[in-house]
């Protein structure tokens, strides 16, 4: 008996210093990869003592909003953004507790996340018409901004779009398997974060390259990160009764689903999800990309690349739509359009 107790201390003890050694290692590795990865973009006070990451480049109409996955941050967009900031302004940003972003000092459901971008692009002075494209749950605060502001937002591009509890086509026992997930993840990533052991399970970095690689796997490993990602699987309850209540699409919309793995069953009712919230959509589409993961979208070269294709097609189209009408003709003469008054400079004032 006294041998066993002997060995119960003994392992005990190994573990506590493991997991002191642990904790030590991951405090000290996590500031270390603040100091070597600044915020690419500027922090933007959004109010209530909260400053979101926005990085925005290029220049024109429309802006571009992208918006990242659940279990992600604004670098995964390191292939996507510079292929459109070429075209037009692009802006990519990371939600509360996400990225180079404020921890949120209250919960933060979808509802909250669109209120919370809505206000950042007003306070950063990024104007509209926005194209919106929402990756996972990026995809959700799409629709809900959409849909509360449907006159600034000139179309949608949803990659592969989260899946919402309780949805008409997920079969009983899935529903109830993607809800068990969500909670383990909440109940054991965080404690697990704070002694280093979720930089075991590392964020695949795709194709990106350094330092953008280093600094997207960096937000990622951080105990705030794994905090973060806990508190939005705690709000999918809540989240998901706000997607299921949403009418369709009232602006342009593109879905894009992953078609990987195959033969997978979860993966074909996802599908079907996605291409529900188009159905029957008259400015609507959905398609498969067969050889695509669900973060290839942002983090495959080549995925990304279509990715890409498709934003600058939405530009495009954007553009076409608002150009001014073509001059009338008026007995084989052309009639000029009429034009805005110029209200960049003074009117001229007659002297006294």
């Amino acid at each position: 008996m006294r041998r066993l107790l002997r060995a119960i201390v003994v392992v005990l003890a190994i573990v506590i210093l493991l997991a002191a050694a642990g904790a030590v290692y991951q405090a000290i590795v996590t500031s270390s990869e603040a100091r070597a990865h600044p915020a690419p973009g500027r922090l933007v006070d959004v109010g209530g003592g909260l400053a979101l990451h926005l990085d925005c480049t290029g220049t024109g109409a429309p802006t571009v909003i992208l918006d990242h996955a659940g279990g992600s941050n604004s670098g995964q967009w390191a292939l996507v953004q510079p292929g459109i900031a070429e075209v037009t302004r692009v802006c990519s940003y990371d939600r509360a507790g996400f990225g180079w972003s404020d921890t949120s000092p209250e919960p933060v459901d979808v509802g909250r996340a669109a209120e919370q971008l809505a206000q950042l692009l007003e306070s950063a002075g990024e104007g509209g018409p926005y194209i919106l494209v929402g990756h996972s749950y990026g995809a959700f605060v799409a629709r809900i901004f959409a849909d509360r502001d449907p006159s600034s937002v000139a179309a949608m591009l949803l990659l592969d779009p989260g899946r919402p509890f309780g949805h008409r086509l997920t079969p009983a026992d899935l529903d109830s398997r993607w809800r068990d997930e969500d909670a383990m993840l909440f109940a054991m990533a965080p404690i697990a974060s704070r002694f280093g052991l979720m930089r075991l399970v590392a964020p695949s970095i795709g194709d990106l390259s350094s330092p953008e690689a280093e600094a997207y796997a960096a937000m990622n490993q951080t105990g705030r990160f794994w905090d973060s990602v806990a508190a939005v699987a705690k709000a999918m309850p809540a989240t998901s009764t706000a997607i299921l209540a949403l009418p369709p699409p009232a602006v342009p919309t593109v879905v894009l689903s992953a078609g990987l793995p195959e033969n997978d069953e979860p993966r074909r009712v996802w599908t079907l999800l996605n291409a529900d919230i188009v159905a029957g959509v008259q400015d609507g589409r959905h398609e498969v990309i067969a050889d695509a993961e669900h973060m290839d979208f942002a983090l495959d070269r080549e995925t990304a690349g279509i990715t890409i294709a498709t934003i600058l097609d939405m530009v495009q189209a954007t553009r076409s739509a608002t150009a001014p009408a073509a001059a009338p003709v008026v007995d084989g003469a052309v009639t000029p359009a009429p034009t805005e008054p110029d209200i960049s400079a003074p009117a001229s004032v007659p002297p006294p």
